[in-house]
């Protein structure tokens, strides 16, 4: 995307673009604080003739305005444009958040603290695995996974199946990490 000079508030941005919108928008976000984990933004709007107008977002007062959160993002552009169609959102560089590699001088005691963290995570999902089994099995003692069930209801099956599915693919991760570190 192209960098951009101009500001604009959530009021000037539908202006800027002469008023007319194609519903694409292009977001780059420019991380400026790794810890904080806040960014600013590049918008590239598309115009109803084909072309492209960039502008920062930014307060009423012209500050630049920084993000900690793609919501956050979203909630000011749909301040600034009613009908968003289509939207690509991409990271100047992901590469800030990388881990240095620091090998470890007792191998030993590092697989075993790896064991202990992934054994905690482990103790701590069975919680959420056991309520998503019980609400799967009491949607089934409701008749929701039945084909003569009402569709919106089979969808809500479908949901907690999902949901389920996800915590125990979270947890046989966490027992595969075990197994890993288990000397």
């Amino acid at each position: 995307m192209a960098s951009a000079s101009i500001r604009a508030n959530q009021k000037s941005a539908f202006g800027l673009i002469g008023g007319v919108f194609n519903g694409v928008l292009g977001i780059e976000a420019i991380i400026v604080d790794v810890k904080k984990l806040t960014f600013i933004t590049i918008v590239t709007v598309g115009t109803g003739a084909g072309t492209t107008a960039a502008f920062q977002p930014c307060s009423d007062e012209g500050q630049v305005k920084k993000f900690s959160a793609i919501d956050d993002v979203m909630t000011w552009l749909n301040g600034a444009f009613d009908d968003i169609s289509a939207m690509t959102f991409t990271f100047n560089s992901l590469a800030l958040f990388a881990k240095k590699f620091v090998p470890p001088t007792d191998p030993v005691a590092d697989g075993l603290k790896q064991k202990v963290a992934y054994t905690k995570l482990k103790a701590g999902i069975l919680d959420n695995k056991t309520n998503a089994q019980a609400k799967v099995t009491a949607a089934e003692g409701f008749g929701w996974n039945l084909p003569t069930a009402n569709p919106a209801l089979q969808s809500n099956y479908s949901e907690l199946l999902a949901k389920l599915d996800a915590v125990t693919a979270i947890e046989a991760y966490y027992q595969a990490q075990i197994t890993l570190y288990t000397i």
